[in-house]
């Protein structure tokens, strides 16, 4: 009724839209957020997920460096959180120095989602490197459970997909997916189901519920796969192979 939670109101209903992988509608959504809707911050939640990282750091950006300006400490942490989580899946040492911006920027307010995010995105910028991250991932998800932050498990066990798809490790993958697939109801964070076979290069398997993808599910599949061929030339780098 455009009253005072309105902008509040229509950013929930795009981060629903998202969670069950409604992407043209959460993106038609967004596009009518103004900057009390966030606008900036929800774009950036719908390019990550679209392999677009690029965008959705410079989404992230605008969305913290907006709230500076305002003077709004706590929405310009949980963006700078936000752009750490993005940075991580591309680029570890630039991940490294937005992680520890945003662990700066959380000391001033209490935010137990951003503060997971933070952590969630050291996992990410770790995955194919660090070989304690499962255990690592799944202290996370637990600590996200007793907060009741459902988006902050699913990411963290995700993170582990992503770590098994770029260490080539079957098994390993098929055990991430079996605990990302407990943060799953029907179509709710299904596409990070979905997405952990596209990065692979895999079949998706009956029954599992279809994302609708801005660019189609093939580009978005090539995106990710990128994503983990990157990491898997860096992680041997670092190991002098």
């Amino acid at each position: 009724a455009g009253g005072r939670l309105a902008p509040a109101a229509a950013r929930g209903l795009v981060h629903l839209a998202r969670r069950l992988g409604r992407f043209p509608q959460a993106r038609d959504a967004a596009e009518a957020l103004g900057t009390e809707g966030r606008r900036h911050r929800v774009l950036g939640d719908l390019w990550w997920t679209q392999g677009n990282m690029a965008l959705a750091c410079s989404s992230y950006a605008a969305s913290r460096d907006e709230a500076m300006q305002l003077d709004q400490p706590g929405e310009a942490a949980l963006s700078q959180a936000c752009l750490a989580f993005a940075s991580a899946f591309q680029d570890r040492p630039r991940a490294a120095e937005q992680i520890s911006r945003a662990e700066e920027m959380l000391a001033g307010v209490s935010i137990r989602w951003a503060e997971l995010q933070t952590r969630i995105a050291e996992l990410v910028k770790d995955a194919g490197v660090a070989m304690d991250l499962p255990e690592r991932a799944e202290a996370v998800a637990t600590l996200a459970h007793e907060a009741g932050l459902t988006s902050s498990a699913a990411y963290a066990r995700f993170a582990v997909c992503l770590h098994a798809a770029v260490l080539g490790s079957p098994g390993l993958l098929e055990e991430a997916r079996n605990r990302l697939g407990e943060c799953v109801r029907g179509e709710e964070f299904a596409y990070l189901a979905e997405l952990s076979h596209l990065m692979a290069g895999a079949e998706l398997p009956a029954g599992l519920p279809r994302a609708r993808w801005l660019d189609g599910q093939e580009q978005v599949r090539a995106r990710w796969m990128a994503i983990v061929d990157d990491r898997r030339r860096e992680a041997a780098a670092n190991r002098g192979e």
